[in-house]
């Protein structure tokens, strides 16, 4: 795991690849059943349910390895793990009904007017960050404003002073 991401190990459906971070991942001490084999490492990870990811179809599981070949050299290889649930979980497919027709003009309307009546409400605010990046890039792309490093330093904090408290 480096950075908090496990990017060595991911989940494979379809078009689908889930990768784990450090906060869907718990690692276990023992399993619970009394008649669990031992293992040296125990790990749970937690698919994030706007993944896609669905249970009842094939996935495979990838892990990257790496094998060093020379005094400066490594080769990476990825091994497959494919999985689908046995048949006797599954229940039959079922017919769907017919979809529900609603209408959504209406619902998208309102999303519409949110957004732009946010945007609206906001408008002091985002003038003033405006004139702040414009300022900003002023200041940057003037030589002389840098020129002398006591006038920067002044400047500098000035500015960090006012977007901190902005």
């Amino acid at each position: 795991m480096r950075g908090g991401l496990f990017d060595r190990i991911q989940l494979i459906q379809g078009d689908n690849a889930v990768r784990w971070t450090d906060k869907q991942h718990r690692r276990l001490r023992i399993l619970a059943t009394a008649d669990a084999p031992s293992f040296t490492e125990l790990d749970q990870f937690k698919i994030p349910a706007d993944s896609g990811f669905d249970p009842a179809a094939p996935f495979r599981i990838q892990l990257l390895a790496q094998r060093v070949v020379g005094a400066v050299e490594k080769t990476f290889l990825t091994f497959d793990l494919g999985y689908a649930l046995p048949k006797r979980y599954l229940l039959p497919v079922a017919t769907a009904p017919p979809p529900i027709v609603t209408d959504l003009s209406a619902e998208t309307a309102a999303k519409a007017a949110l957004w732009q009546r946010i945007w609206r409400d906001r408008t002091i605010e985002i003038g003033i960050l405006c004139a702040m990046l414009l300022t900003l890039t002023g200041i940057f792309f003037q030589f002389h404003a840098t020129a002398n490093p006591r006038t920067f330093c002044w400047v500098r904090v000035s500015f960090l002073t006012v977007s901190s408290f902005y």
